[in-house]
């Protein structure tokens, strides 16, 4: 684990907190608690319907990631902020440039994905596959019905596992890898998916699809918080004046 470099970095450890007792809490009223006598035939709908609209706004998110974290006024300021000492602050030889929205310095290269003669964020890349992906089994859903209640157990706790795999992917691990960052997001996004698949099949609860849609918003903020941390870290440790300015 990490140490905290300022008090700010207490902020994303509140989120990771709530969110992981949130996602045991879920666990634990959806395997206790008994299906309710009454079926709602709009309950599903509306469940997957508020879902992919979440889906769909975070895919958009992902195209402009840069204009979405102004809209949270969540752009790190670097230096600025005052987490890089001014003496070890070194000039570059040229503006540094964007790639996606990362800094061209060498130093996000575990964040930037290469296709062709084109450069992508690793991340988003990751997290719009993985809405694209939930979309599509949102559709599916619809169509064909919940899966067994045995199989559904199982769909669940994959679930789990992607959406904790996400929200630990910038808090206790390094990626290396711009590929396995791909992959860590799409499996953030299409795991909370099953998870709400397993609720359905499982608990069939009105209330635990309610909780399930409040919690969302909270991972996704849990990921974004540790992402600008580790930004911050990447930034401190280089020192380079325009990265240190960089607004990411």
């Amino acid at each position: 684990m990490r140490p905290l470099s300022s008090r700010s970095d207490f902020g994303p450890w509140c989120y990771l907190g709530i969110s992981v007792v949130g996602l045991l809490c879920l666990a634990a009223f959806t395997f206790w608690i008994r299906p309710p006598m009454t079926d709602f035939d709009w309950q599903r709908p509306l469940a997957y319907s508020v879902f992919g609209v979440i889906c769909l706004f975070g895919g958009l998110a992902a195209i402009c990631p840069s204009s979405c974290s102004a809209c949270f006024g969540s752009q790190d300021r670097g230096r600025n902020s005052g987490s890089t000492p001014s003496s070890n602050v070194k000039k570059a030889q040229r503006p540094i440039a964007r790639v996606g929205h990362h800094p061209d310095c060498g130093k996000f290269s575990s964040h930037v994905l290469h296709l062709g003669n084109r450069s992508y964020c690793a991340g988003c890349t990751g997290l719009l596959l993985g809405a694209a992906l939930s979309i599509l089994g949102i559709l599916a859903s619809v169509s064909v019905g919940p899966p067994c209640t045995a199989a559904a157990s199982a769909v669940f706790l994959v679930g789990c596992a992607g959406v904790l795999a996400g929200l630990f992917q910038n808090a206790l691990f390094r990626i290396a890898s711009a590929y396995a960052r791909v992959i860590v997001n799409i499996f953030f996004v299409f795991g909370a998916f099953l998870v709400l698949v397993g609720i359905d099949a499982v608990a069939n609860n009105l209330t635990l699809d309610a909780l399930f849609m409040a919690l969302v918003p909270c991972w996704i903020m849990t990921r974004m918080a540790f992402s600008r941390m580790e930004h911050a870290r990447i930034c401190r440790a280089c020192g380079l004046d325009s990265c240190a300015l960089f607004q990411l």
